[in-house]
C-alpha cells in the first residue's frame, strides 16, 4: 500500500475514532453561538448523546474554536465520583477563571467579593462553623456570577462544561442561574449530557434542557456509508460488504463502539472476510467492553491492578495513589500505566485518566460489588491519610460498603459539617444519610438525625420535620428537645404548614423552665410562634393577647436576636392594633438595636422586614428608608439577589409614600426582576404596589394589564389577597369605573376588619369613601370619610392623617370642605415630604377655583405641579397643571417626551449613579445587573439626554 494513502486512511479513521465524522451540524451550531458571543450577545448550546457518541470530542472542537478566536475560555467537567462535591464543577470554572490573572488582579478581583466565594476559591473566608448564608445557595451562585463576568469584560467567553449529567447539585444551580442572565452577557455556554440519564436526572437539569436560551441537538448514529469508510481504512481488502454490515449492526453506528470493535478486528490477521463479519456480530457492545478487559489481561497482573484502582479513584488520580491503591511500586505502577496508554486504555498522562468513561465503566464491571465496596474504603482512607477535603473523602465513602465503622459516620459528619458551611444544605443531606445507614451507635443517631433533619430545612427539602420528629424520639434533655422543637418549627414553617409549626414551637416552650439561661431560646420560641401565628386565623386571639403582653413589658430587651424579634411583632401587633405612632415607634427603634436586628440578614430571616414595616406603619418613612437601605447594603456584602429584592421592596413602599414615584419603580423593578432566580416570597405584593406606582406615573391601561396578570378573588381570604383588591380598585377607580372600585375597596376592607384594626398598606376607607363619591353616594362616603378620621386621629399617623382630612374635604360641601382641606395642607406643610400632601395641595386648589378664589387656587396648584413632577408624579402633575389651566393661568410647559423627564426610572437611577462617578462595574454589582445591561441604559440615556460623555452626564440631568 503506497505510503501517501496509508497516511490518509489513517487519518480518515482518526477522525472517526474522535467523533466527528457527521457532525457538521453541531459544529455549525458551535460556531454559531462562538459568532454570538464575539458580537456581544450570550446564547448555550447542549449536545445530547448516549455514551461514545463523540460529545467530548465537540467539547474539545469548541475550546479549540474559542482559543483560536482569543475568547476566553472556562472548562469544566462532571465526574461520577465526584457528584456529592458542592460546588466542584463551578469551583473549576473559578479557577480557570482566576488562573488567567495576575496576582494582583486575582486578589482586587476577590477583594470584594462575599466570604463563601472568596472559600471557595481558596483565598480564605470561609471561617468555621454554619455561615450566615447557609442555605443561600442563590447568593454564592451570584457571587460566583460576578467574578465570571466582570474578571475580564473586554473579551467574550466560552463557558464549556462537560457530562452535565454526572455535575453536583449546586453547580447545576449556578449554570441556570448564568442561563437566566445570559442574555446580558458575551458569553456562549457549550453544554453536553448523556441523552439516557436526562430525562431521569435532578430538577435544575431537566430545567437547563428546558430553558429558552438553550439550543439542543442529539448526536445522531454513523451512517452505514461512514461506517464503510472507518471499516475500510482499518480492515482494507477484508473490507466487504458482509463485514461492514455486521459492524453497523454490531455498534448501531455508535464511533466508540466501532473504534474498539476495529481495533479487535485489526488483530484477526487470519481470519477471512466471512469469519471477520461473524465476528464482527458476536462482539455487539456488551461483548466490546470484554474487548477491553481482555486488552488490559494481556498485559499482566500489574497493569490490571493498576486499572482497577484508577476506575476506584476516578479521573486524575495521582500515579502515588494509584499505585498504593493496586499495591505496586511507583516505578513499577508508571510502567504499566505506560502500557496502558499504548493499548488505548489510560492516556499517556499523568494524572491518570481513561480514555473514555465507558473505557473505565468496562474496567469497573469487572470489580465484584463486594470489592467494589472495600476498594472505595481503602481509597477514603487513603485520601484521608494524605489530608485529601473532607467532601473528596466522603465521596468514597458513599460507595463504600456499611459496616457500621464509627471512623466512617465521623467522617461523613464532618464532610457534612463543612459542605454546610460552604452553603451546600443538600450535599450535607447526602453525607448524613448515608452516616446513618452505616449505622451509627444508638448514642449518635438522635443527633445525626436533628443534624440530618437540619440539613434538608436548609436546602427546602419537605422530609426535614420527619427526621427532626423522630430525633425528639431519642432525646430526653429538655432544653435540648426544646432546640429541636425550634428547628423542626421553622422546617414546617417554610413548607407554609403554619399551624403544625405554630404547635411545634408550643412544645418547645413546654420543654423550658423559668431560668435566666432559657430566657433567650424562649423569647426565640415565642416570637417564632407569633409569625407563624400570623397566618392561623385560630391563633389571631392568642397573637392579640401575647402583643398586648409584650407591650405591656416596658423592661424588653433587645439583648438577643430573639428579644429584637420580639420588639419588631409587638412594634408591628401595636400598629394594627390602632395604637398611636409614638408607641408604634418606641418599639421599632428598640427592636433596630443599632442594625443588630440586620443579624442574620438571610432572605427568609423577618426581624428587620418587620422592623421597616413598624417605621413605615407608624408614619416614619425616612427612618423606613433608612433601614431599609442598611439591608440593601448588606444584600450587596453578601452577594445575596433574594435579599436585595426584598430590600428593594420595602424600600420602595416609604419612597412611593414620600412622592419619590420614580424611586419607588426602580426598586420595584429591580425586586420583579428577580422572580426568575425564585424570588416568589412578595412578589404579589410588589406587582400590586408597582400597579400603584404606575397609575401615578399615569400609565393607567399599563396598570391594568399587571394586575390582569394574576388577578385577586373575588372574595380575599388573607391580607396579601386584600392588598392586590385594594389596587385593583385602585385601578378600577383610575379607569373611570368607581362602582367597581367600590365594591373592591369594601371586600378588601372586610378581611381587615376581620383580621386587623388597622392595615395601614391598605388604607381602604378613604379609597371607598372617594369612590362612593364618584359613584353618587354621597352619604356613604362622608361616613366613611368620618370613620377614617377617627382612625387617624387615635394613631397619628402623618401620611394617614392628611389623607384622611383630604378626603373627609372632599366629602364636605363649600367652605367647610376647603376649611378640612386647608387642615390637611397645613399639616403637610410644615411635615417631610409626602405624596398625600400633593394631593392634598391639587384638591384644595382645585376646591378654591371652583369657589372662584383664583388666585389663591394658583398658589397651591404650582407648587403641587412642581413637587410632582420632581418626584415623577406625572398623574398629579398633569391634573395639577389641568386645573391651573382652569384658573386662567399659563401652567409652565414641561416636555415630558424629551430630557430628564423622558428617562425611565431604571435609565434615571442609573445615570444617577453614573454621574455621581461610579463605574459601569460599580454600579452593575450595586444594582445586581451586569455591565452590559449598564451600558445599554447608558447608551438611552445619552440618546435621550443628547449628550456624548459621561461627563455631562450630571448637568445634563438637572437638579
Amino acid at each position: 500500500m503506497p505510503v501517501r494513502e496509508a497516511a490518509d486512511r489513517r487519518g480518515r479513521a482518526q477522525r472517526g475514532r474522535s467523533g466527528l465524522l457527521e457532525r457538521e451540524p453541531a459544529l455549525a451550531a458551535i460556531e454559531r453561538i462562538l459568532d454570538a458571543a464575539e458580537t456581544g450577545g450570550g446564547s448555550a448550546l447542549l449536545i445530547e448523546a448516549h455514551a461514545g457518541m463523540g460529545k467530548t470530542r465537540l467539547h474539545e472542537a469548541a475550546l479549540d474554536g474559542a482559543r483560536d478566536r482569543g475568547m476566553r475560555v472556562l472548562r469544566a467537567a462532571g465526574a461520577e465520583l465526584e457528584q456529592s462535591v458542592a460546588f466542584g464543577v463551578a469551583r473549576q470554572l473559578l479557577t480557570g477563571q482566576l488562573g488567567e490573572l495576575t496576582v494582583a488582579q486575582r486578589e482586587a478581583l476577590l477583594a470584594d467579593a462575599p466570604a463563601p466565594v472568596r472559600a471557595l476559591a481558596g483565598s480564605g473566608g470561609g471561617g468555621g462553623g454554619e455561615p450566615e448564608d447557609a442555605g443561600d445557595d442563590l447568593a454564592l451562585a451570584h457571587g460566583l456570577f460576578t467574578l465570571l463576568s466582570t474578571a475580564d469584560e473586554s473579551r467574550p467567553a466560552l463557558i464549556a462544561i462537560d457530562d452535565l449529567h454526572w455535575c453536583d447539585g449546586p453547580s447545576l444551580e449556578f449554570v441556570l442561574y448564568i442561563l437566566h442572565r445570559l442574555d446580558e452577557l458575551p458569553i456562549a455556554m457549550l453544554l453536553t449530557q448523556r441523552a439516557s440519564l436526562a430525562a431521569d436526572g435532578p430538577e435544575a437539569l431537566n430545567g437547563i434542557a428546558a430553558h429558552p436560551r438553550v439550543d439542543t441537538i442529539a448526536l445522531s448514529p454513523l451512517r452505514q456509508d461512514t461506517v464503510a469508510e472507518l471499516v475500510g481504512a482499518a480492515l482494507g481488502d477484508r473490507a466487504s460488504d458482509g463485514v461492514i454490515e455486521a459492524c453497523h449492526e454490531a455498534t448501531a453506528g455508535n464511533p466508540f463502539y466501532l473504534h474498539e470493535l476495529l481495533l479487535a478486528l485489526e488483530e484477526e490477521q487470519r481470519l477471512s472476510s466471512e469469519q471477520l463479519a461473524e465476528r464482527a456480530r458476536a462482539l455487539a457492545p456488551e461483548g466490546v467492553t470484554r474487548i477491553v478487559r481482555v486488552r488490559v489481561g494481556r498485559l499482566g497482573p500489574a497493569a490490571g491492578r493498576l486499572s482497577r484502582a484508577v476506575a476506584i479513584l476516578g479521573d486524575d488520580a495521582p500515579l502515588r495513589h494509584a499505585a498504593h491503591l493496586a499495591g505496586l511500586p511507583v516505578a513499577e505502577a508508571a510502567r504499566a500505566a505506560h502500557e496502558l496508554a499504548n493499548v488505548e486504555i489510560l492516556l499517556d498522562r499523568e494524572p491518570l485518566r481513561f480514555v473514555h468513561p465507558l473505557v473505565r465503566h468496562a474496567i469497573v464491571g469487572d470489580i465484584p460489588a463486594s470489592e467494589r465496596g472495600s476498594r472505595h474504603l481503602d481509597a477514603a482512607r487513603l485520601l484521608y491519610a494524605e489530608g485529601a477535603e473532607s467532601e473528596r473523602v466522603a465521596a468514597h465513602l458513599l460507595l463504600g460498603r456499611a459496616e457500621g465503622d464509627a471512623w466512617v459516620v465521623e467522617q461523613l459528619g464532618a464532610a457534612a459539617r463543612d459542605a454546610r458551611a460552604s452553603g451546600a444544605a443538600q450535599s450535607a443531606a447526602s453525607y448524613l444519610r448515608r452516616a446513618l445507614e452505616e449505622p451509627p451507635s444508638p448514642e449518635l443517631r438522635p443527633e445525626l438525625l436533628a443534624e440530618l433533619g437540619s440539613a434538608e430545612a436548609a436546602a427546602g427539602l419537605p422530609s426535614a420535620a420527619g427526621h427532626l420528629t423522630r430525633a425528639l424520639a431519642g432525646i430526653t434533655e429538655p432544653r435540648r428537645r426544646a432546640e429541636l422543637a425550634l428547628e423542626r418549627g421553622r422546617a414546617l414553617e417554610g413548607q407554609g404548614r403554619h399551624r403544625e409549626a405554630a404547635q411545634a414551637f408550643e412544645d418547645g416552650l413546654s420543654e423550658l423552665g423559668t431560668g435566666p439561661e432559657d430566657e433567650a431560646l424562649q423569647d426565640q420560641l415565642e416570637a417564632e410562634l407569633l409569625g407563624a401565628a400570623t397566618f392561623v386565623p385560630a391563633l389571631q386571639a392568642r397573637l392579640v393577647e401575647h402583643g398586648a403582653r409584650v407591650l405591656e413589658r416596658e423592661d424588653v430587651p433587645p439583648r438577643t436576636r430573639a428579644g429584637r424579634l420580639l420588639l419588631a411583632h409587638a412594634a408591628r401587633r401595636a400598629a394594627f392594633a390602632g395604637r398611636p405612632s409614638s408607641i408604634v415607634l418606641e418599639f421599632a427603634e428598640r427592636a433596630w438595636d443599632d442594625g443588630c436586628v440586620l443579624d442574620p440578614a438571610i432572605p427568609q430571616w423577618i426581624g428587620w422586614r418587620l422592623t421597616v414595616e413598624a417605621f413605615l406603619l407608624g408614619g416614619d418613612l425616612e427612618r423606613a428608608i433608612e433601614l431599609a437601605e442598611a439591608a440593601i447594603e448588606d444584600a450587596r456584602r453578601r452577594s445575596s439577589p433574594l435579599a436585595f429584592a426584598t430590600a428593594s421592596l420595602f424600600r420602595a413602599l416609604p419612597e412611593l409614600g414620600r412622592g419619590e414615584v420614580d424611586a419607588a419603580c426602580a426598586d420595584l423593578e429591580s425586586a420583579l426582576a428577580t422572580r426568575r432566580f425564585g424570588w416568589h416570597q412578595f412578589s404579589r405584593m410588589a406587582f400590586s404596589q408597582y400597579a400603584l406606582c404606575l397609575l401615578e406615573k399615569g400609565q393607567v391601561e399599563r396598570a391594568a394589564e399587571l394586575m390582569g396578570e394574576d388577578p385577586p378573588s373575588a372574595e380575599p381570604r388573607d391580607l396579601e389577597e386584600a392588598l392586590c383588591t385594594y389596587a385593583l380598585g385602585t385601578v378600577r377607580q383610575a379607569q373611570g369605573r368607581p362602582g367597581e372600585a367600590l365594591d373592591l375597596f369594601l371586600a378588601a376592607g372586610g378581611v381587615v376588619e376581620r383580621t386587623l384594626n388597622v392595615f395601614g398598606f391598605c388604607p381602604w376607607r378613604t379609597a371607598a369613601a372617594v369612590a362612593a363619591l364618584g359613584a353618587g353616594q354621597p352619604a356613604q362616603a362622608l361616613e366613611l370619610a368620618l370613620e377614617a378620621d377617627a382612625v387617624t386621629q387615635r394613631t397619628e399617623v402623618l401620611h394617614q392623617r392628611i389623607r384622611a382630612l383630604r378626603v373627609l374635604g372632599l366629602c364636605q360641601p363649600g367652605a367647610e370642605g376647603i376649611a378640612t382641606l386647608t387642615a390637611a395642607v397645613e399639616l403637610g406643610r410644615h411635615s417631610p415630604p409626602r405624596l398625600e400632601t400633593v394631593r392634598a395641595l391639587v384638591d384644595l386648589g382645585a376646591a378654591m377655583r371652583r369657589a372662584n378664589k383664583r388666585s389663591a387656587a394658583r398658589q397651591h396648584l404650582q407648587l403641587a405641579a412642581d413637587v410632582a413632577l420632581k418626584g415623577g408624579a406625572t398623574a398629579l402633575h398633569e391634573r395639577a397643571r389641568t386645573e391651573l389651566a382652569a384658573t386662567g393661568a399659563r401652567p409652565r410647559r414641561v416636555a415630558l417626551l424629551s430630557g430628564p423627564a423622558s428617562l425611565t426610572p431604571s435609565e434615571r437611577r442609573i445615570a444617577e449613579l453614573a454621574a455621581a462617578g461610579s463605574s459601569n462595574r460599580e454600579i452593575a454589582q450595586a444594582l445586581f445587573v451586569t455591565p452590559k445591561t449598564v451600558e445599554y441604559h447608558l447608551r438611552n440615556v445619552y440618546r435621550k439626554l443628547e449628550i456624548e460623555k459621561r461627563q455631562a452626564l450630571a448637568a445634563a440631568l438637572g437638579p
